[in-house]
């Protein structure tokens, strides 16, 4: 599936768009909060950047190009997340979140987006209109690590191991690379061993050395993935099933 080109305020390599889908705990399923995600942007390329890399997460996405549309939209339906731009002509973001706040629905969580350092006055108020801030550009990782914090909901990689089986016994699934993708299975131990003792920075490193050979760079990019979750049991999963698979 193609995706749109996506401009500056959004980094993410495509070939991750495609993977990823949002798993929502039992508990969350029936909470009277909204599942939507709103998207508040007068920029409209940037808002179908963003409808494209959330649109495999399995969320249903609303888009407002202005505050006074985003209103609107609050005053339809619940919410579960609102990613609202900051410098907007009409209404800018922070008086759009002021406004979005005074309305009477379950509170949805609400992500301020711009290309500067939040106002100190904002970070001071006591009822704040925000719950996070993201300064644009952006990697999707980082929004999706908002997301994962301020929703309690996790995200799977939904694709195929080598022998095309899907792992989903622990919550974890090897991608569909190529064999000559993976480095070979003593490499893979040593990373099993630093990501079981916990050794953030040796990963690091063992990763930037298997990075050098370009023909393992999926695999150093899927792996990064998850180590940026810090999800270490699942890396350990993914890396066991790589390594079965040379067998």
């Amino acid at each position: 599936m193609g995706h749109p080109d996506l401009p500056p305020e959004l980094l993410v390599p495509e070939s991750e768009l495609d993977s990823l889908r949002f798993e929502t705990p039992a508990s969350q399923v029936a909470a009277p909060v909204g599942r939507d995600i709103l998207l508040v942007d007068d920029n409209m390329t940037n808002l179908v950047a963003i409808e494209a890399a959330l649109g495999p997460l399995g969320r249903n996405l609303v888009l407002a190009r202005s505050g006074t549309e985003a209103l609107g939209r609050l005053l339809e339906q619940d919410f579960a997340l609102i990613l609202l731009d900051v410098a907007m002509p009409d209404m800018d973001g922070w008086a759009a979140g002021r406004a979005l706040r005074r309305i009477p629905h379950d509170r949805p969580a609400i992500v301020m987006l711009s290309a500067f350092a939040p106002d100190p006055k904002h970070k001071a108020d006591p009822d704040p209109i925000n719950d996070d801030y993201l300064i644009k550009p952006f990697d999707l990782r980082q929004l999706l690590g908002k997301i994962h914090a301020l929703l309690d909901i996790e995200w799977v990689h939904d694709t195929t191991s080598l022998n095309g089986q899907i792992f989903s016994g622990n919550g974890a699934a090897a991608p569909s690379l190529k064999p000559e993708t993976i480095p070979p299975p003593g490499e893979i131990e040593e990373l099993i061993r630093l990501i079981q003792i916990g050794y953030v920075r040796g990963i690091e490193e063992k990763l930037n050395t298997i990075e050098r050979n370009p023909a393992h760079q999926d695999f150093v990019t899927y792996m990064r993935v998850l180590t940026d979750d810090f999800d270490l049991k699942r890396c350990v999963v993914v890396l066991e099933s790589f390594r079965d698979g040379h067998g």
